[in-house]
């Protein structure tokens, strides 16, 4: 029965944006780690601050940016402020 509910409220949600950022959420949280081992060097994932302080950045520019994982290196995310953020958004719309 509750079965039937969450099938019939992920079709009716899944293309709302909030919905789509939590299910990819979701989806990649246990793949995170293989995503950030992509992009990043070995002795910059042995401090297990800075991978905290990554991934809270990350899911932070999900929710905020909608930008996934894998964007948020491409487009150099880290380490920049929401201006630059908002700015570079903008500039891949156009």
């Amino acid at each position: 029965m509750l079965r039937k509910y969450l099938r019939k409220f992920h079709y009716k949600y899944r293309f709302v944006p909030w919905y789509r950022k939590a299910y990819y959420y979701k989806c990649k949280k246990d793949k995170m780690d293989e995503i950030i081992a992509k992009y990043k060097e070995p002795d910059e994932l042995a401090d297990p601050k800075y991978v905290k302080k990554l991934k809270r950045d990350m899911i932070r520019c999900l929710f905020k940016y909608g930008s996934y994982y894998s964007e948020y290196f491409a487009f150099g995310y880290e380490g920049q402020d929401a201006e630059y953020r908002n700015s570079s958004l903008q500039r891949a719309s156009v």
